[in-house]
């Protein structure tokens, strides 16, 4: 078994999965982790690929090449077996923030969490609104560590939100187990 991170880009349409899954599917591939979402008029995928042994490695790349006659921008890396079997952090507490549309709210944010030794494990930013006053909102997921001083931290985010007239809300991510 290979492993491979497939990045896929285009014009949000109907569709779109199906058209990149059923290639996949046709060869046999599992896709062990993914993210898909929709940004304004394009669509983005990340997938993790597990190809199996008797695939025909060029035939299928040139198959997924073969995509881009749908619109599709394509991007397959190899994986070494370190990056393949790497676990993925689990987050453990989630931000939101919400306020008035601004450039420059994602960095001091994301600075905060790195001086914290915090690892992002996702955000997402969506501008709301009409156009004379848009809102902004921002959810970041991540794993803080259990040496963490969160009392401090929460602190930090509350002081950053109210320098940056944001709202903020720190919170703890229940986990169940399966």
């Amino acid at each position: 078994m290979a492993a491979f991170l497939l990045s896929i880009l285009g014009k949000n349409r109907t569709g779109m999965v199906a058209d990149v899954t059923r290639c996949l599917q046709a060869y046999a591939v599992n896709i062990s982790d993914s993210s898909m979402t929709s940004l304004r008029s394009a669509f983005t995928m990340m997938m993790v690929l597990e190809t199996p042994d008797d695939i025909d490695q060029q035939q299928f790349e040139q198959d997924l090449q073969g995509l881009e006659a749908c619109g599709l921008s394509l991007s397959l890396k190899a994986l070494s077996p370190e990056e393949a079997t790497a676990s993925t952090p689990l987050p453990n507490y989630s931000l939101s923030v919400l306020g008035c549309d601004k450039t420059g709210i994602v960095y001091p944010f994301t600075e905060l969490l790195s001086a914290h030794g915090i690892n992002l494990t996702d955000v997402n930013t969506r501008q709301l609104g009409g156009s004379s006053q848009p809102l902004y909102a921002m959810i970041m997921e991540m794993e803080i560590a259990a040496d963490c001083d969160i009392a401090v931290f929460k602190q930090a985010v509350k002081q950053l939100g109210q320098d940056l007239s944001l709202d903020t809300n720190l919170h703890a991510l229940e986990t169940a187990a399966i």
